[in-house]
């Protein structure tokens, strides 16, 4: 997890989804970047998180601070980076509040959040050593769809494939996520450091 990163470009505000940008390409995991929790404000972040729940898939997340953590916060408390976990009715709060959390520069956490089939998903899936989130950005595996939130940006950042599980296809329709409703269409390859093999490269050797 390459959470240290700045996309200096996506600091703009007031995106919504009606600016949505599709990052596309003819082999591998496509990106919708998108607006997904607007405002973040506390009641449509739970909504979004319960909406998680009830769909049919197992997530898993993990997120850290957006920068290393320095002295002389001026008492503000940040949770420390938070390993994978999975999503259920006791860790859902602690995904709501990683939604939302900034630091003293109100940077947002940077954080990871990944979905599979039901009844496929465990934490070890984001271990490098798996091989999980490589092979998901070569559209095979069980990870179906990643949402990325990256620290300075208004938007997520939503990986999918080209042939889409049928949990994950309901879900970007009730989000209003589809080819059709993109602003601006660009090359995967202009996601550069926003890439997912960017920010979960591949183990070497």
């Amino acid at each position: 997890m390459n959470a240290y990163i700045s996309i200096d470009p996506l600091l703009a505000q007031g995106i919504s989804r009606s600016m949505m940008t599709l990052y596309e390409r003819d082999a591998g995991v496509v990106c919708y970047e998108v607006a997904l929790l607007g405002n973040r404000d506390a009641t449509h972040v739970a909504e979004f998180v319960t909406g998680l729940l009830a769909s049919d898939l197992d997530w898993i997340w993990e997120s850290a601070p957006a920068h290393p953590p320095t002295n002389g916060h001026d008492g503000l408390e940040l949770s420390r980076e938070r390993p994978a976990t999975m999503l259920n009715d006791v860790t859902a709060s602690a995904l709501a509040t990683d939604m939302v959390e900034v630091d003293e520069d109100n940077y947002l956490r940077f954080m990871g959040l990944f979905a599979t089939a039901r009844g496929q998903g465990s934490p070890e899936l984001l271990e490098p050593r798996t091989g999980a989130i490589e092979e998901f950005c070569h559209e095979r595996g069980p990870i179906q769809l990643a949402i990325i939130q990256i620290g300075d940006s208004p938007t997520e950042h939503v990986f999918v494939p080209h042939h889409l599980h049928p949990a994950v296809r309901g879900l970007l329709e009730g989000w209003g996520v589809h080819p059709a409703s993109v602003h601006k269409r660009r090359p995967y390859r202009r996601l550069r450091m926003a890439s997912l093999e960017s920010l979960y490269p591949a183990p070497r050797g």
